[in-house]
């Protein structure tokens, strides 16, 4: 085992900011020799330790002053009294004579050391710390009489005073804490998140006995769901017409298809059926039946977090049950079985995944955001592929932005409505990926709630209206915790004029893209699925832009990577 002697556990300092427009000033003093340094003067609430002082063994402790940054020929004023910074190898549980333990205060805020000399007025040591206990510093304390205080802070005074002393064997314990090597730290290992893989993957193969060769088609895949609780007005059918359908084009869902439907597009709506707890399942049926007249596919959206407060049943299932209760309500509402899902963000995981196989879903529309519950081999996939030999994830279409410069960073982007890049350039975005993946859907994903602005309302009227509408007239509304403060509550009302541009843009990059657009609803079968799943490669393609020429360019990931070969090692499905 490697050691070395104490130093900084780490260089980043960081403080509890004053509020906007403040200046910082940091001091940090050497507990041991006494001497302080100023170390930052800055405006973030963070620094960083000068390389000189990380690698000092001694005791030090750092002070945080402010003043206002409109002023600058005022005074800085303390903010943080001097606080320790934490080495490696300080224990403060382990009893030794040097770990002096002041009485617990109730109600203190801080606890303060503070080292003095008889025929001294300023203490040599001076820190707090949220706890009562402290390792004693002796760099000043070699020759001499010294005495001791554990102070608490209580109501913004200090208290206890005992004058204890400072004995010889503390100060030896101290030396022997000093000349004691510590462990060297381990080097943090960066683990993949998700659960461990509980099945090998699937074989594309099974998933069909023939292969469909669609080559690159395009699909657009709309959610829809509904925020009841942000909207103006507490009746659903207002929620409907604003956040839906209206008839008029002034729906957030119908905006989408009227553009879509402009440019020739067939979209995907996933629609949310358990918001049908709040509105109503003839609306649900409705707003479905609404959008097949007019050639969209409709599918369902498992999102049970806004609906979870309705019923004590949906309260207590687990994210698998809640995933068969929101399949049964689809079927029993539009009267169909969905043959692919998508879910909210968090929601799909390895056993929702599981019970949706059970369920016979063939294929799940996956996103970053969305599948970092699943096991680790099944994320940071670029096209289709084989959970289960009989279950195909489709992953949405991404897109990474590389750096011009060393100062630079990677930035990935996904083609829906909210990235101001793909919504600029989703023409050539589309047509780069079609001529990377080849065979298989590039996704465009469009959240109909984007459309709607989220503002905050401060009313008493209307807080006291809601609350009374509630109460009379949709009490499950007030069950499920919707009622208002008067002092300020969002809304989603107007159209967010910004974001309708960005999907505006999206829709119609997508339509000049020329790429195939079939119908959805007879898209997802099994010889498609296993056509888009047969990648013939070791490497997921990427699609590149350099953002200095913003020029697309083609790339890969591979895909054996450690978590995909010990998936392979699993027992199969």
């Amino acid at each position: 085992m490697k050691t070395i002697r104490r130093r900084a556990a780490s260089p980043a300092l960081r403080w509890k900011a004053a509020g906007p427009k403040q200046q910082y000033r940091v001091i940090v003093r050497n507990q041991d020799t006494g001497e302080a340094r100023i170390i930052y003067e800055g405006f973030r609430p963070e620094c960083r330790l000068p390389p000189d002082l990380r690698l000092v063994s001694d005791q030090l402790a750092y002070r945080v002053m402010a003043r206002l940054s409109d002023d600058p020929q005022s005074r800085f004023e303390q903010l943080h009294e001097y606080a320790p910074i934490l080495r490696l190898g300080d224990d403060y549980r382990t009893p030794a004579d040097d770990l002096l333990i002041g009485d617990v205060v109730a109600g203190a805020e801080q606890y303060r050391l503070v080292v003095r000399a008889p025929d001294l007025d300023r203490p040599l040591v001076d820190m707090v710390r949220p706890t009562a206990r402290f390792l004693l510093p002796p760099g000043q304390l070699r020759d001499g009489q010294f005495e001791y205080d554990i102070l608490a802070r209580v109501r913004g005074g200090w208290r206890n005073r005992k004058g204890l002393p400072v004995t010889a064997s503390m100060i030896a314990a101290a030396d022997e804490r000093a000349d004691r090597l510590v462990p060297m730290p381990r080097e943090r290992v960066k683990r993949a998140k998700g659960s461990p893989a509980r099945h090998a993957p699937g074989s594309p193969d099974r998933l069909s006995a023939e292969a469909h060769e669609t080559g690159p088609v395009l699909l657009v895949a709309v959610d829809v769901t509904a925020r009841a609780d942000l909207s103006p007005v507490a009746s659903p059918h207002d929620v409907v017409s604003r956040q839906w359908w209206a008839g008029d084009g002034t729906g957030a869902v119908e905006r989408v298809a009227l553009a879509l439907e402009s440019n020739a597009l067939k979209g995907l709506f996933f629609i949310d059926v358990l918001a049908g707890e709040a509105l109503g399942d003839d609306r649900v049926a409705a707003l479905g039946e609404t959008l097949g007249l007019r050639g969209h596919g409709v599918a369902l959206m498992v999102n049970p977090e806004p609906w979870r407060g309705f019923s004590q049943t949906l309260a207590d299932m687990d994210d698998a049950a809640i995933t068969e209760f929101a399949f049964s309500r689809y079927e029993s509402i539009l009267g169909r079985r969905p043959s692919i899902l998508a879910f909210a963000p968090g929601a799909l995981n390895d056993d929702t995944l599981a019970r949706a196989r059970r369920l016979g879903v063939r294929a799940i529309l996956g996103d970053r955001g969305e599948d970092s519950g699943l096991t680790a081999w099944m994320r940071w996939r670029t096209r289709p592929f084989a959970a289960y030999d009989d279950l195909a994830i489709i992953p949405s279409t991404m897109a990474l932005s590389t750096p011009v410069h060393a100062q630079d960073r990677v930035v990935r982007h996904t083609l829906n409505a909210t990235d101001a890049m793909a919504a600029d350039s989703a023409d050539a975005l589309v047509a780069a990926v079609a001529e990377a993946t080849g065979n298989g859907p590039v996704i465009a994903r469009i959240d109909s709630l984007s459309l709607l602005r989220r503002s905050m309302m401060r009313s008493s009227a209307l807080a006291e209206d809601w609350n009374r509408t509630v109460a009379e007239h949709l009490p499950a509304w007030g069950e499920a915790g919707w009622v208002r403060s008067p002092h300020g509550f969002p809304v989603l009302a107007d159209r967010d004029e910004i974001r309708v541009e960005m999907v505006t843009a999206l829709i119609a990059g997508l339509g000049k893209a020329g790429l195939p657009n079939p119908d959805p609803r007879s898209l997802f079968t099994p010889e498609n699925l296993r056509g888009w799943a047969r990648t013939g490669g070791a490497f997921e393609p990427l699609i590149e832009q350099r953002r200095g020429p913003r020029k697309l360019r083609r790339s890969a990931v591979r895909r054996y990577d450690a978590a995909f070969l010990q998936a392979l090692k699993a027992t199969p499905a």
